[in-house]
């Protein structure tokens, strides 16, 4: 089984919530999309601040919507987003962060695919 390096994902929301979605490297995007799709911890936000925080939020939870996460997985990481959530304001995912969440799909979908997932789960 591949590892998850959840200290590479948990900078990558962090440095998200310091600088925002659109400007960190896709191997940031690419370190928090892996640990939500495939990895066994939740992201933690213990120590995270930023004007960002929304957007680093809104990215585990438009990580989680994906069919790669399983169900289990899917709800322990809705109520982390949902408490998270408590403290700040919601991100305003219908204009700047969907964009900006876009411009990095094409490199993340490829981590999707069945001979992918099967690396990590193995």
């Amino acid at each position: 089984m591949a590892a998850v390096d959840t200290i590479a994902a948990n900078t990558a929301f962090a440095k998200v919530a310091r600088v925002g979605l659109g400007n960190v490297e896709l191997a940031d995007v690419r370190a928090a999309a892996l640990m939500v799709w495939y990895g066994q911890e939740d992201p933690t936000f213990d120590a995270v601040r930023g004007p960002h925080l929304d957007e680093a939020v809104a990215l585990v939870e438009r990580l989680s919507y994906y069919n790669v996460v399983p169900l289990a997985r899917k709800k322990a990481l809705k109520r982390l987003v949902q408490k998270l959530r408590a403290g700040v304001c919601p991100a305003d995912k219908g204009t700047s962060f969907e964009r900006n969440f876009q411009k990095y799909l094409a490199e993340l979908q490829p981590l999707q695919s069945r001979d992918f997932e099967a690396t990590m789960r193995s």
